[in-house]
């Protein structure tokens, strides 16, 4: 690491391989590229482990923020759908756009998502109410978008006025 600017630059010394197909090579680079990021105070706004193993599950993590509430969506990487397949089988991804609802769902893993902070925690898609917590067990499909909301308050109600222009229109 050498100061460079107001900023650092990190000589890593090797050649990523972000194709790797193998998983302890994906592993390795994800590893690698959460450190370098935290160090610079970049964090994911979710931590995705396994239940069993505690490792980080490969997910694509969005936040959006409209004022107290905060809205996190997330999918699993579709490419967790390949393991089991051979590499010949899986030469890409987009190859896999065969793969049908029932193929995703099959290879669901137990995760637990770890939140920034105590909240009262909903499921959007599910219709659920998880509880007030930090984090939650659930099960991740591959490409199977989830959506998850952390409140400061537990909602009591929800109510829908529409003006007389509105109801007409």
């Amino acid at each position: 690491t050498n100061s460079y600017g107001k900023g650092q630059a990190i000589y890593l010394n090797f050649l990523p391989r972000y194709g790797s197909r193998e998983e302890d090579s994906r592993k390795l680079l994800r590893d690698v590229f959460a450190n370098i990021l935290g160090e610079a105070g970049l964090r994911s706004p979710l931590r995705v482990t396994g239940i069993a193993d505690y490792e980080l599950i490969s997910c694509e993590v969005n936040e959006f923020v409209n004022g107290d509430m905060r809205i996190f969506g997330l999918m699993r990487s579709i490419d967790s759908a390949e393991k089991g397949r051979s590499t010949a089988e899986n030469s890409s991804i987009a190859e896999m756009a065969g793969l049908t609802m029932n193929d995703l769902l099959k290879d669901k893993v137990k995760a637990k998502i770890i939140f920034p902070e105590v909240g009262y925690i909903y499921d959007l898609r599910g219709h659920k109410y998880l509880g007030k917590t930090s984090n939650i067990q659930t099960e991740l499909a591959p490409g199977i978008a989830r959506v998850f909301v952390l409140l400061p308050y537990r909602v009591q109600g929800v109510e829908l006025k529409l003006s007389r222009e509105r109801l007409s229109a």
